[in-house]
């Protein structure tokens, strides 16, 4: 019988395949799948990912992990400008949201995800853009909503590429509906849970931009 390793074992033999290059920036660590392929308990593996999250080499995305990036390019910098605003922005959308506004807020999502409309990459770009609108007017914030609305203007390619590598994400194994979560949130005045979803959303945006990136 093998001797059963530890989550700190697991973390190094993890850590050692990151900086050996076989696991890239970005990529998708899930404990079910990284079980069956070391032959280890899912919970020793998500452990072992807490503990290179811990290390900054990993990034929490809902039941995931992404590889983290250290890369700092023009489209990360603007991310990391971004994410404070986006963040204030949900939680107090989650606070001050009507029914109306909330009800708002799921239609564009609903366009974003192809669940109504026609999913083309035109009609996404636009679902999104109204998505970030509509969740800043929620907010009640005059300085929020132009913040979003300058934001938008100043990421227009970077928003209108990104969506274009997203187009896979309902058929990858890791989309778990972030978004949607995130207007489940607001729904439910869940300040706390429209928070996380919006940071794991933007961990996801992350990963796009890497990739953009890299082209």
């Amino acid at each position: 019988m093998s001797e059963v390793r530890s989550a700190a074992d697991l973390a190094q033999v993890l850590l050692e395949h990151i900086r050996g290059g076989d696991l890239p920036s970005s990529s998708v660590l899930c404990p079910d799948r990284l079980a069956s392929v070391m032959h280890e308990e899912p919970e020793r593996l998500a452990e072992a990912l807490s503990l290179l999250e811990a290390m900054e080499e990993t990034e929490r995305a809902g039941t995931h992990w992404l590889v983290r990036s250290h890369r700092i390019g023009a489209s990360r910098d603007i991310l990391k400008r971004v994410r404070p605003l986006l963040m204030a922005v949900v939680r107090l959308a989650a606070r001050r949201a009507t029914p109306t506004e909330a009800e708002a807020i799921s239609v564009e999502q609903s366009r974003f995800s192809g669940r109504i409309g026609t999913g083309t990459h035109a009609e996404r770009v636009d679902a999104y853009r109204r998505f970030l609108i509509l969740l800043a007017e929620a907010s009640g914030s005059l300085f929020y909503s132009a913040s979003v609305a300058q934001l938008l203007k100043e990421a227009d390619f970077m928003i209108e590429e990104a969506i274009r590598i997203d187009q896979e994400r309902l058929t990858i194994p890791y989309y778990d509906g972030e978004l949607l979560r995130l207007t489940e949130a607001i729904k439910a005045s869940d300040e706390a849970a429209a928070a996380q979803a919006m940071q794991d959303h933007l961990l996801l945006v992350g990963r796009y931009l890497d990739l953009m990136d890299e082209r």
